[in-house]
């Protein structure tokens, strides 16, 4: 195992992963935030999604779908590599306001995305279209994850749109921002989703396949569960022997 690591390390080390100097997180986080913003339009996304058949392909072939590519950012000449994750999955139900409460709702997030800590922060000005949340997961050979998001949702119909921008990493482990889109079509519904993340821990950096292989993985767990609870549910929440059945499967 450590001549493995020794052999990942020095292969990173060779393609230039590493950088020595200041991570400039300011100007990759605004980055992040205008490219996503970028999408929050109807015109803009359906654009998107028909320019990247790649990232998104046909879910009545491939359901659900789940890509993650590594991206060689240029910021102050210098390449900052990205791992960024898209899924997608079609929900053979026409309840949008069931996914669309369940996205607004943290105090399920702990049981629904299986979390080791309570994720609904208390806020005298909580509502369901603007709110933080805290997310607290134990990962093992790595660190806890501990940070917090925003959660903005807005309606473009047919679009609604979930942007969940980082506040704080408790950690300072990794930059991430994400964006979460519904789509209501005459058959049901479909989720995509991409996330952006750059570890700023370097050993992260050095083992990137194993840390995208793990995004992939926690993808597809999400997107069967939030399929299997859409359609299997009949009214908000769902029980806790639903969730538990859900995540089991």
């Amino acid at each position: 195992m450590r001549v493995v690591l020794v052999c990942l390390l020095l292969s990173s080390f060779l393609c230039g992963n590493f950088s020595y100097g200041k991570v400039p997180e300011k100007e990759i986080t605004e980055i992040f935030n205008q490219r996503l913003n970028d999408l929050t339009t109807p015109e803009a996304f359906k654009k998107f999604v028909a320019d990247h058949t790649n990232l998104f392909p046909d879910h009545t072939k491939e359901n659900p779908s789940m890509v993650v590519e590594r991206e060689g950012l240029i910021v102050n000449d210098e390449t900052f590599t990205l791992a960024i994750g898209y899924r997608q999955v079609a929900i053979d139900s026409k309840n949008a306001d069931f996914i669309k409460s369940l996205w607004a709702a943290p105090e399920l997030f702990k049981k629904i995305y299986n979390l080791d800590g309570e994720s609904k922060v208390a806020e005298a000005d909580f509502n369901k279209n603007k709110f933080k949340a805290r997310i607290y997961k134990k990962v093992p050979a790595i660190e806890d994850q501990d940070y917090t998001l925003e959660y903005t949702s807005t309606t473009k119909a047919p679009y609604t749109f979930i942007r969940a921008k980082l506040v704080k990493d408790e950690k300072g482990f990794a930059l991430r921002d994400n964006l979460k889109v519904l789509e209501e079509t005459k058959d049901g519904l479909i989720i995509r989703e991409i996330s952006y993340l750059y570890p700023l821990r370097w050993y992260v950096r050095a083992l990137g396949p194993t840390t995208r292989s793990m995004m992939k993985k926690e993808m597809n767990k999400i997107s069967l569960t939030e399929k299997r609870l859409t359609e299997e549910s009949t009214n908000f929440p769902p029980s806790d022997e639903l969730i538990e059945k859900c995540i089991k499967n």
